[in-house]
């Protein structure tokens, strides 16, 4: 059985309702189910789930698909994870899915084995003879044995052959330097982490995908992280995220700090949504998947001036997916675990309770006279520069020009310039040249009888619109509109989406629009048939051989008089 047998045998047995229903609150209504959407901040409920076509879509956001694409959405995994989890719900075993087709996962299933038989591995080197200095460093932070459980810490000695234990095992060479964690030279295995203390890095279900490790006495980098391997991906990956989930929507926020001690510190100390980036700069994508579960963002960075522009940067992060965040000040040179032990959990809290926006601090800057509102204006733009979402940039700079009594249009020009409107009318203009063929294409694919009629006689190339050309398409090649909802977005999915979810429109409205379109239709044939007589001139043909295409012309240009000419 290949793989899109496997996806229809999982579809078929689950509801996208009783799924959906496990992350969102749904309430019926009509014939579909409705909520507020967990993909942006709305107060109306905009997200819509179809039993009977078992699709989702946000009319807010513009999100939408089958129940394959909601999983790999709400829990920000890749397609082939989302599937094995349906898989799961939906007890299909895909284990028997062809090599190389679908998943693609049996490499990263070796590679998450290899992970998780090191893991077991290093933490029983930490409660060995072997992990004495590491025990002793672990515990002088304040991290008792009960956390080394919880987080899975360990311990790499120097001068154990981890290599030939997987070797023996069954892995090969391939596996092992494809794992990250060896190198091989000269017919030898190299750990790259030796007298370390080991912080396995895990993926959003806790399966181990990579290591960190802190050197143990003297040595350099103090802190060495795994490369990216095919199932590490830096960027992407948020450490701490799978123990801090349930608390960040327990407690309504989430913590965000610099690195993985930082978290282990915090959750010790009891902020249990606590997440962190893993030394690299903080990514759109792992915004994104913060903002799955919480829209309240704290961003505890270290008290000094890295700490401050990274906590910046993290915000411009956020802004380009919809969220505000809001930065802790730190006194200078402290990091979270200093705060903590000096200054104790409670005036911690009270700390984080008392955070500003990044907004806020860059006025408070220029209230104080440290900033010019020239220079206010131009920090806030550059926190807004990653945004696409138009009502976040308006949000923000009517705010900031209150605050700043700088006209809101002059902010907003600023931000755009000048090129960047000319092309958003120049977008607009197009916009509404094509709004009746997408008008149209929604109420003919509403009516089955419509389409049955007209799919014989148009074609993608007779539409201005590049996105109703698309899916009419598709369609054309005999794809379902319930397959397209899983496989469009933006404008392509929004057309499907009102094919699915809206109800048709004025028939009077209809008239006026099908006869639009038989003008376009004959219009368009004049043209083919004009290229085809064109084609043949060219190659030499005699009239008698392109007489009768000259009359089929001739027929087909009183047939769009009788339609009331005009443009088409």
């Amino acid at each position: 059985m290949g793989i899109d047998a496997y996806i229809d045998e999982i579809k078929s047995r689950l509801d996208i309702v009783d799924v959906v229903s496990q992350y969102v609150p749904l309430k019926q209504v009509g014939r579909n189910y409705r909520g507020l959407c967990p993909f942006h901040v709305e107060r109306t409920p905009s997200f819509t789930v179809s039993p009977e076509k078992q699709i989702f879509y946000c009319f807010g956001c513009g999100v939408g698909g089958d129940v394959i694409k909601f999983l790999q959405l709400i829990e920000g995994v890749e397609f082939s994870e989302a599937l094995e989890k349906a898989a799961e719900m939906a007890g299909v075993d895909i284990s028997k899915v062809p090599s190389g087709e679908g998943t693609g996962s049996d490499k990263k299933k070796r590679l998450k084995k290899i992970h998780a038989i090191l893991a077991k591995a290093f933490a029983s080197f930490l409660k060995s003879s072997l992990g004495e200095e590491a025990r002793k460093y672990l515990k002088g932070r304040g991290i008792s044995p009960l956390w080394w459980e919880t987080f899975k810490l360990g311990f790499a000695p120097s001068g154990v052959d981890l290599a030939a234990m997987l070797l023996n095992r069954g892995f090969s060479r391939d596996d092992l330097v494809s794992s990250g964690v060896f190198t091989y030279k000269n017919g030898n295995f190299v750990s790259k982490f030796k007298n370390r203390v080991i912080i396995p890095i895990t993926d959003h279900n806790g399966d181990v995908i990579a290591f960190g490790g802190r050197v143990i006495g003297e040595g350099e980098p103090k802190y060495l992280n795994s490369p990216e391997t095919p199932i590490f991906r830096k960027g992407k990956v948020l450490f701490g995220y799978h123990l801090a989930r349930e608390a960040v929507r327990k407690n309504g926020r989430v913590i965000l700090v610099e690195g993985y001690m930082d978290v282990i510190s915090m959750h010790v100390a009891g902020f249990s949504e606590t997440v962190a980036s893993l030394g690299t700069a903080f990514t759109v994508e792992q915004a994104k998947r913060i903002s799955l579960i919480t829209q309240n963002v704290y961003i505890l960075y270290d008290g000094d001036d890295a700490g401050r522009k990274a906590a910046f940067r993290a915000s411009r992060a956020f802004y380009a997916v919809g969220v505000e965040p809001k930065i802790v000040q730190l006194p200078q040179g402290m990091d979270p675990d200093d705060f903590v032990k000096v200054h104790g959990t409670e005036e911690l809290g009270r700390l984080i309770e008392e955070a500003s926006t990044p907004v806020d601090l860059l006025l408070e800057a220029g209230k104080v006279g440290s900033m010019s509102k020239r220079d206010v204006a131009k920090r806030v733009f550059e926190l807004l520069e990653d945004t696409k979402d138009p009502l976040v940039v308006d949000s923000v700079l009517s705010y900031v020009s209150e605050r700043l009594s700088i006209p809101f249009e002059d902010l907003r020009n600023s931000f755009f310039g000048k090129k960047r409107n000319v092309v958003k009318k120049a977008q607009e203009s197009a916009d509404q040249k094509g709004a009746w063929e997408r008008k149209l294409i929604v109420e003919l694919l509403k009516r089955q009888d419509l389409w049955d009629r007209y799919k014989g006689r148009i074609s993608p190339e007779i539409f201005s619109d590049g996105d109703v050309a698309f899916v009419v398409g598709r369609l054309l090649e005999g794809v379902s509109l319930q397959d397209l909802a899983s496989q469009l977005d933006g404008e392509r999915l929004k057309i499907v989406a009102e094919v699915l979810f809206e109800e048709s429109g004025d028939s009077e409205e209809l008239e006026t629009l099908l006869h639009r379109l038989d003008r376009k239709i004959a219009y368009w044939e004049l043209e083919r048939i004009k290229r085809k007589v064109l084609e043949l001139q060219s190659r030499g043909a005699s009239k008698e051989e392109y007489a009768p295409l000259v009359s089929e012309y001739m027929a087909k240009l009183r047939e769009v008089k009788s339609l009331g000419g005009g443009a088409a």
